[in-house]
């Protein structure tokens, strides 16, 4: 997580840690429960595949950040 966050512009970094407490442990988390909270941050919008849309945020991620 280090790493990834050392490559982060510094608005998307303070967004990235935002809340982060890392006394506190991580729970595991399953697909549909990042799929619901990205759906749930950014509202509902018919016209819009949220699985299409993080996709492409995963991608954009892929290919600017080694």
């Amino acid at each position: 997580m280090a790493d990834l966050s050392a490559q982060l512009p510094t608005l998307i970094w303070g967004i990235y840690f935002e809340g982060w407490n890392p006394a506190e442990p991580t729970w595991e988390r399953k697909k549909r429960d990042f799929v619901i909270s990205v759906r749930n941050s950014f509202g509902y919008e018919a016209e819009i595949d949220i699985d299409k849309a993080i996709a492409a945020v995963f991608k954009l991620l892929d290919r600017h950040i080694s």
